[in-house]
């Protein structure tokens, strides 16, 4: 073992951490693919997490932060460093009293690690509306602020107040939406690479029966077109920004559906996404993009860029 690695052991010994050592990436992603990590790393506290980046920073050891793994593709080989995934304190969620007793907006806030169906379902048995366009996509609040996450006209950009994140010196620091710079896929975060760790939310007082009809109806949408059979990284390419139609349509219309790379295969049921039909590779997959990308350019003189991300 590096000596740098045997330092870090050592110093991490009094945070409120897990650690697991050459932890299978594979068993942590919605894909089921990817190879070990050097030390997979849960962090439970605030405090843990702000120590824990300076003695990793200071080591120079490379990171990377996991929500629930749905939206990434890890390279077969594995990753070399320090995997951060948020626990316990990150979990929690609350309504804050900093609104008018008669207002109907309420102020909810919860921590990066809370999944998207918990947060839901939380707000549902408040009786708060805004929010149900998330029910049933399989990430974490961080993710879904870090990525703007969207679906059925609605994204995050139009209920959120402001997140809260650790910045690259160990500060923390609040950033309201348009500090955010939300956009289709996109925020801020993708550039500064600092770790959301809570996001607040504005969101409207309403009767729970018809927020629990609304987020059914976008769950049975999400159910009856997406391939949630299988493991999957959500959907693989963004919007194209040359075209009337989406990336979906575009594979669907070259025939490509059931095309595969090894048990990586381009969905019967939505081109739009690769499902893992068993021992899929991070190769896999990538071959399967490259062969849809050159159809597709080909065939439409459209670039197709993809929306997850791909760790190596």
């Amino acid at each position: 073992m590096e000596k740098k690695y045997e330092i870090f052991l050592d110093k991490i010994k009094c945070l409120d951490v897990l650690i697991l050592t050459k932890e299978p990436m594979k068993n942590h992603t919605t894909f089921k693919i990817g190879g070990s990590v050097d030390f997979f790393v849960t962090v439970n506290t605030l405090k843990s997490l702000i120590e824990f980046l300076k003695i990793i920073k200071k080591l120079e050891i490379p990171y990377y932060v996991l929500g629930n793994g749905s939206n990434i593709l890890v390279s077969d080989e594995g990753l070399r460093g320090v995997v951060i995934k948020l626990g316990k304190e990150f979990k929690n969620i609350e309504i804050l009293d900093s609104l008018p007793p008669l207002s109907s907006d309420v102020l909810i806030k919860c921590g990066s690690a809370v999944l998207n169906s918990s947060l839901c379902l939380f707000a549902k048995n408040n009786g708060l509306s805004g929010l149900e366009f998330l029910y049933g996509i399989p990430g974490t609040v961080g993710g879904a602020v870090y990525m703007n996450a969207g679906a059925y006209l609605s994204e995050i950009k139009n209920v959120i107040l402001y997140s809260e994140c650790v910045s690259k010196e160990n500060k923390i620091l609040k950033l309201y939406k348009d500090d955010m710079q939300l956009r289709y896929r996109s925020s801020i975060y993708h550039q500064t690479k600092n770790i959301i760790v809570s996001a607040v939310f504005k969101l409207k007082k309403s009767d729970p029966k018809t927020v629990e009809n609304t987020m059914k109806s976008c769950f049975f949408k999400r159910k009856s077109s997406q391939p949630l059979n299988f493991p999957n990284a959500g959907s693989i390419f963004k919007k194209t920004k040359n075209s009337n139609y989406s990336a979906g349509a575009l594979i669907d219309s070259l025939g490509l559906k059931g095309t595969s790379v090894g048990d990586a295969v381009v969905s019967f049921k939505h081109a739009g996404f690769i499902v893992n039909k068993g021992n899929a590779k991070c190769t896999d997959v990538l071959k399967l993009i490259s062969l849809i990308k050159n159809n597709v350019k080909e065939n439409y003189k459209t670039n197709l860029e993809t929306e997850i991300e791909i760790w190596n």
